[in-house]
C-alpha cells in the first residue's frame, strides 16, 4: 500500500529523474494523494509542481492539460495502479512506469552514493529516519563514496535530533536537551523513533541517555540538569548509607517514571550536570546558575532530602550546610580536643574548600577564615612548651609559631554570620587568647630583664638602632641597596608579605649557614623613638628631618662609596597610577647612589583610621611597595625590608588612664598591675628610662578607640622583621637563599599523634671568642645518635670525603652533621623531605636549606648529582652513585 511522499523523498525523485536526462517534464509517484508542502517550489535542477489525484481520471485531467516546459518537472501523487492510469499515461511519463519511492534510494540520493552499508538494513529506522529529516539540497556526500553506519549516525545526531557535536557525552546531552533545538527536534519526526534513537544512545553514551531522551521528550529538557544535582546529592557516596537518601530516592524516581535508574545511570548524571554547573560559573552565567540550583533546592523540598543539600558541591545551600558542620566540628574539637575530633574538622574543611562557591570571589574571605580555624585547632592540640625562657627563646618562639598564630587569629575576628560558625569561633579565640595572653606576658617580663641587663654582644638579638651599621652597611659593600622601613609593620603581616615576595621573585637571604637575627625595636615603641633610632643608627628620639641627617650622615653607610646615602619619607614618594616620584625613582635607578632609604606608611596610618577598617594585607596592601620593588629590580639593588616596631591590633581593649605616657606605655609611678611590665636601661628613652607597659594586648592608655595600637611591650610590638631580599640576578658572596618557612601545623594535619616529649629547648648562643660581638651567632645544636647504616662509616672515612671538605673550606659540614644527615637520608632510601630532615636532626627550617647545600657541595663530587635538593626542600640521595664517587664497595 502506498505511504505518504515526504519532501526529502520527493526531491530526491526528482535528482534522479534531472541526473537521468528524462525529457518527459512528467514523474508520476506510487504515494498517498496528499501534499501538505508548496504546491509548486525550486530545486537546483528547477522548479516542481506537485499534483495529488485521487483518480486515475483526476491523472488524465492533470495530464489533458499540462504543456512540458523547459527546467520544470511535473510530479503526480496518486495510489492509482499502472492498469488503472492506462498505455497512454505511461507513455508520457518518465521512465514510462509509475515510481515506488523507496527511502533506501532516496537516502542514496540525498548523500550522493551509490551504495549504502549492509549495517543500515538492519537499522531501517535510521534510514527512513535521515530521508524525513534531510535538509532540501540533501547531504554532504561522504568522501569515500559510501554511506556507512557511523556517518549515518552522526548525520542523525546533527540533523536529526540537532545536536552540535558528533560524539556526544552525557554532558552534551543535558545542554542539548535544554535548548529549543532538542524540543522541536524530539516534536518532529525523531518522536516516532524515540525509542530506536534512545537505545543507540544507551549503547553510545550511556545508560542514562534513556531518561534524558524521555525527559526532552515529554518537556522537562529545562529540568534536566536541576535533576542531575539531585542525583549528585542522593547517589552521593556520602549518602549511600542514609536512610533519608535511600527515601528520597524513592520520592524522586516515582514522579520521573525513572524506577529503572540504576547507581552508574545516577552518579553518570550527576557528574555530568555538576560539570556543566561548574562549567558556566566559570563563565559568569549567574542567571543559568541561579535558575538550577532554585530548581534542585525546590525539588530537594519536594523530596524531603533539603538536609542531604550537604552532598553537593555546587549547590549554595549545600555550601552554607557545610560551613554550619565547620562550626559544630570546630566547637567539638575545642572543648574536646582528640585526634578524631580534629580529623573530623579537617574532612568537614576538606568538604567547604571542595565546593564550588569557595572558588568565588564572594567568599574567598570566609574560607580562609575556615581555613584558618582549622589552623589554630591543629596548633591548640600541640605541646604548649615554646615560649617559656629567656628572651631569645621567647622571640624565636614568637617568629616561629606565635606570629603565624596571631595571623590566623586576626582573620577569624572579622565576624561570621552563619551563627554555627560564629560561635566555634567565639570559642576557639576564646582559648587562643588565653594562650595568647601568657605567651605575651612571659616575652614582655623577659624583656625587662633583656633591657636593665642589656646581655653581651653575642645575643642572637638585634637591636634596632645597630641594622644600620650590621646590615646594611655590609651589604652595600657587595651591592646597591634599598633599604625599606615598613612603619608599624609586624611579624604576623609579615607572613602573607613573604609569600607574596616570593611570588613576585623577590627571595630572602640569609648570611650562610645562620638565620637572620631577630631585631629588637628601641622602647617605647613608637616611630618617634625607634624610628629615628634605626635611621640614625643610635638611640635617639626625633622627627623626619632627625632621621634623614642621621641616615645621611651614617658613617657605615658613607663608607660603601658611591653618592651620600638618601632617605625618602611618605611626601616624597607621591604615588600616581601606580608609579613613584621621578625624584624617588631616578635615585633608585642611579647606579652612584649605593644607598637609597625610603619610609613606607605600611601600617601606622591604618590604625589611625577606627576598628571598622580591616587592614589591608600582603604586597596589595601597602601601595608603594609594588613600585618601589619594580624599581629595585631594574636597578639590580638587594632590597632589605624592616620594621621600626609593631602594633596589636583592637581586640576589645579596656581603658586605663594614665597621664604622661602614650597609647601603650606609661610613666613607672604607680607600680605595675599583674598583667603589666617595669622596663629600665639605656634602650628605654622616655620617663628618665623607666617606663611602665601591658604585657598583653588587651590594655590602652588612651580613651579614644583606633583599629590598634603601638608603645607597649609584646612581641607583637617589640619584634621588627627583617627580609634582605634579592632577586634571581643577584647574589651575595657568604649569604643564601632562605627557604620558606611555615609551621608544620599550618600546611596541613598530621596523622601521626602529637609527639609526647617536648623539643629540645632553644639552645645557648655561640660565645664570641674575641669579646667584639657576632653578628649573627650559630646556635650550638645538638645532634641525635644516627642509626647506624652499612656503608656509612665507609663514606666518612673516604679520603675523597676529605678531599671534597678541604675545597669546601669553611663552608663545609663538620663530620658530626655529615653522619646525621647521611643516617637519616639512608635510613629512608635517600630520600627525605625537608619537615622529616628538620625533626630527625632537630635544625629549624631556617638553617636546614643552608646546611643542605654545604652537604650537596661536598658530596657531588666533578658535578655528578650525588644529593639533588628539590624546589620544595626535598632531598634525594643516590646512593648507588655516592658509593661509585667515593670509591666505597660496602
Amino acid at each position: 500500500m502506498p505511504a505518504p511522499l515526504s519532501e526529502s523523498v520527493l526531491r530526491a525523485l526528482v535528482g534522479e529523474a534531472h541526473r537521468d536526462g528524462d525529457a518527459s517534464g512528467i514523474l508520476i509517484a506510487s504515494a498517498v494523494p496528499h501534499w501538505a508542502g508548496e504546491a509548486e517550489f525550486d530545486t537546483d535542477w528547477g522548479r516542481v509542481r506537485v499534483a495529488p489525484c485521487v483518480s486515475a481520471l483526476a491523472v488524465r485531467d492533470v495530464l489533458a492539460g499540462y504543456v512540458p516546459r523547459p527546467d520544470e518537472l511535473l510530479v503526480v501523487l496518486t495510489e492509482c495502479s499502472e492498469e488503472e492510469v492506462g498505455q497512454e499515461v505511461l507513455a508520457r511519463i518518465w521512465r514510462h512506469r509509475l515510481q515506488r519511492p523507496s527511502r533506501w534510494e532516496a537516502a542514496k540520493q540525498l548523500f550522493r552514493v551509490d551504495r549504502l552499508d549492509p549495517e543500515l538494513a538492519n537499522a531501517r529506522w535510521l534510514v527512513d529516519l535521515l530521508v524525513e529529516v534531510a535538509p532540501a539540497r540533501g547531504y554532504p556526500p561522504p568522501p569515500s563514496g559510501f554511506l556507512d553506519f557511523e556517518s549515518a549516525w552522526r548525520t542523525l545526531l546533527r540533523h536529526g535530533l540537532r545536536m552540535s557535536v558528533d560524539g556526544p557525552t552525557v554532558a552534551d546531552l543535558l545542554k542539548w536537551g535544554e535548548t529549543d533545538d532538542a524540543r522541536f527536534a524530539m516534536d518532529g519526526p525523531a518522536l516516532q523513533y524515540r525509542l530506536q534513537i534512545a537505545e543507540k544512545l544507551e549503547l553510545k553514551v550511556d545508560p542514562v541517555a534513556r531518561h534524558v531522551l524521555d525527559l526532552v521528550a515529554d518537556g522537562h529538557g529545562r529540568d534536566l540538569v536541576p535533576l542531575g544535582l539531585i542525583c549528585d546529592v542522593l547517589w552521593a557516596s556520602g549518602a549511600s548509607s542514609e536512610i533519608a537518601a535511600q527515601t528520597a530516592r524513592v520520592r524522586f524516581e516515582t514522579p520521573l517514571g525513572t524506577k529503572k535508574l540504576t547507581v552508574h545511570m545516577a552518579r553518570s548524571w550527576g557528574d555530568a550536570a555538576v560539570e556543566i554547573f561548574r562549567e558556566a560559573a566559570g563563565r559568569r552565567q549567574s542567571e543559568s546558575t541561579a535558575r538550577w540550583a532554585a530548581r534542585a533546592e525546590a525539588l530537594l523540598q519536594d523530596v524531603d532530602a533539603v538536609e542531604l543539600a550537604v552532598h553537593s558541591d555546587v549547590l549554595a545551600l549545600g555550601f552554607m550546610q557545610r560551613l554550619i558542620r565547620v562550626g559544630n566540628c570546630l566547637s567539638e574539637t575545642v572543648v574536646s580536643p582528640s585526634p578524631e575530633s580534629l580529623s573530623q574538622l579537617e574532612e568537614a574543611l576538606g568538604l567547604v574548600q571542595r565546593h564550588a562557591q569557595a572558588k568565588t570571589e564572594l567568599e574567598e574571605d570566609r574560607v580562609r577564615q575556615v581555613r584558618m580555624a582549622a589552623r589554630l585547632a591543629r596548633w591548640l592540640q600541640l605541646p604548649s612548651v615554646r615560649g617559656v625562657g629567656d628572651l631569645a627563646a621567647s622571640a624565636a618562639a614568637f617568629v616561629e609559631e606565635g606570629a603565624w598564630v596571631d595571623t590566623a587569629r586576626e582573620a577569624i575576628s572579622h565576624g561570621e554570620t552563619v551563627s554555627t560558625l560564629a560561635e566555634a569561633y567565639d570559642r576557639l579565640v576564646a582559648t587562643i587568647d588565653d594562650k595568647r595572653r601568657e605567651r605575651d606576658l612571659t616575652f614582655a617580663r623577659a624583656l625587662g630583664e633583656w633591657s636593665r641587663i642589656l646581655p653581651a654582644e653575642s645575643t642572637p638579638l638585634l637591636p634596632i638602632e645597630r641594622i644600620l651599621d650590621e646590615v646594611v652597611a655590609p651589604v652595600a659593600q657587595q651591592a646597591p641597596v634599598l633599604l625599606l622601613v615598613l612603619d608599624g609593620f609586624s611579624y604576623p603581616e609579615a607572613t602573607r608579605l613573604s609569600s607574596d615576595l616570593r611570588d613576585t621573585g623577590w627571595v630572602p637571604n640569609g648570611p650562610e649557614e645562620q638565620a637572620l637575627p631577630l631585631v629588637v625595636a628601641a622602647l617605647p615603641t613608637v616611630t618617634v623613638i625607634s624610628r629615628a633610632s634605626l635611621l640614625s643608627g643610635s638611640l635617639m628620639e626625633g622627627g623626619q628631618a632627625a632621621e634623614r641627617t642621621g641616615f645621611e650622615n651614617n658613617p657605615a653607610l658613607r663608607a660603601a662609596g658611591g653618592k651620600p646615602p638618601v632617605l625618602f619619607h611618605k611626601k616624597d614618594l607621591k604615588i600616581e597610577a601606580g608609579r613613584i616620584a621621578p625624584e624617588v625613582n631616578g635615585a633608585i635607578l642611579d647606579s652612584e647612589q649605593i644607598v637609597v632609604g625610603v619610609v613606607v606608611n605600611a601600617v601606622d596610618d591604618h590604625l589611625e583610621k577606627g576598628a571598622q577598617l580591616r587592614l589591608a594585607d600582603g604586597l596589595k596592601g601597602i601601595r608603594p611597595l609594588r613600585p618601589l620593588l619594580d624599581a629595585a629590580a631594574e636597578a639590580g639593588r638587594v632590597v632589605i625590608l624592616v620594621s621600626d616596631h609593631g602594633h596589636v591590633l583592637e581586640y576589645g581593649s579596656k581603658v586605663r588612664p594614665a597621664e604622661g605616657g602614650g597609647e601603650r606605655w606609661r610613666p613607672a609611678d604607680p607600680p605595675p598591675k599583674e598583667d603589666e611590665v617595669e622596663v629600665t636601661g639605656p634602650r628605654v628613652l622616655k620617663a628618665g628610662g623607666r617606663i611602665i607597659a601591658p604585657g598583653v594586648e588587651t590594655v590602652r592608655y588612651i580613651p579614644m578607640e583606633k583599629r590598634g595600637y603601638h608603645g607597649g611591650v609584646t612581641p607583637q610590638e617589640v619584634l621588627c622583621p627583617l627580609m634582605v631580599l634579592t632577586t634571581a640576578s643577584t647574589r651575595l658572596v657568604g649569604w643564601d637563599r632562605l627557604p620558606a618557612y611555615e609551621p608544620e601545623w599550618w600546611r596541613s594535619v598530621s596523622s601521626e599523634q602529637p609527639p609526647s616529649e617536648p623539643p629540645s629547648p632553644t639552645p645557648e648562643p655561640v660565645v664570641d671568642p674575641d669579646g667584639q660581638g657576632v653578628l649573627f651567632p650559630e646556635a650550638v645544636q645538638p645532634l641525635p645518635e644516627p642509626p647506624t647504616v652499612a656503608w656509612l662509616e665507609a663514606i666518612l672515612a673516604s679520603p675523597v670525603l676529605e678531599s671534597q671538605r678541604e675545597i669546601a673550606g669553611r663552608q663545609a659540614l663538620d663530620a658530626e652533621s655529615t653522619r646525621a644527615f647521611l643516617a637519616v637520608l639512608g635510613a629512608r632510601n635517600g630520600v627525605a623531605s625537608p619537615g622529616v630532615l628538620a625533626d630527625s636532626l632537630s635544625l629549624p627550617q631556617t638553617r636546614l636549606r643552608t646546611k643542605l647545600e654545604a652537604l650537596r657541595r661536598m658530596l657531588n663530587v666533578d658535578g655528578y648529582p650525588v644529593l639533588t635538593i628539590e624546589s620544595d626542600g626535598t632531598a634525594r640521595l643516590n646512593i648507588d652513585l655516592l658509593r661509585t664517587q667515593f670509591e666505597v664497595s660496602g
